[in-house]
């Protein structure tokens, strides 16, 4: 089982497995990439601000900004779907998308649907090789727990990459266990492992590689 990192505190960050690896060349490293946003998951994303704003009357706009206003908007929905669990399916897929479009913007990344039993959509990154599951995020967030019947919250990572991941995340400062299971803290510690693995393509004069979806593959 990959390791699970705690803080003295008791606070957790994050887990991480390594699942792929290749690259591809582009001539300018830092021109803008602007995915594509495949329509399910726009039409989630859209569902998700429509919930949030008859909730808790803020209209959501694609910021990380917001994402503290989802969170508040899972600790409202946690309840709702204690009790109705036909609901969780619903929210879950919303919330997700709507995490998963504010990273895709933030680490200049791009949607890619899995073939496996879960019919899952990862976030992957272009600038670094990372991907991660916005519906195991948003699970964990709403059980507030890892015990969940979804697809995993972890990181994937290329293998040689994942000692710089864990040290750069335990160098962070411990969150308590309710702040884990936060939108906003998982944000930030996507970022900073992203921009960790940047650090050393830099370091290493790869910082022109572009991943695209072949450099990805299903488990």
């Amino acid at each position: 089982m990959p390791p699970r990192l705690r803080g003295a505190a008791g606070g957790t960050r994050s887990r991480f497995v390594g699942v792929t690896n290749g690259s591809g060349d582009v001539e300018d490293p830092f021109e803008p990439l602007v995915g594509e946003v495949p329509p399910p998951i726009a039409e989630l994303g859209e569902s998700a601000r429509t919930f949030v704003l008859s909730a808790v009357g803020v209209e959501l706009d694609y910021e990380p900004e917001t994402l503290p206003i989802l969170d508040a908007y899972v600790r409202g929905a946690r309840a709702g779907v204690g009790d109705r669990p036909e609901a969780l399916p619903v929210v879950a897929q919303a919330v997700a998308a709507y995490f998963g479009e504010v990273l895709r913007r933030r680490i200049d990344g791009f949607w890619r649907h899995r073939d496996d039993p879960n019919d899952e959509w990862e976030v992957c990154g272009r600038r670094a090789l990372v991907s991660v599951s916005p519906l195991g995020i948003a699970l964990e967030c709403l059980a507030q727990s890892e015990d969940h019947d979804g697809p995993s919250a972890e990181l994937r990572l290329a293998p040689e990459d994942r000692a710089l991941a864990e040290a750069r995340i335990a160098a962070m400062p411990p969150v308590p266990e309710d702040e884990y299971y936060l939108f906003s803290t998982r944000l930030e510690v996507i970022e900073a492992v992203v921009e960790t693995l940047r650090e050393q393509m830099r370091e290493e004069g790869r910082e022109s590689l572009v991943f695209e979806e072949g450099d990805y593959q299903d488990e």
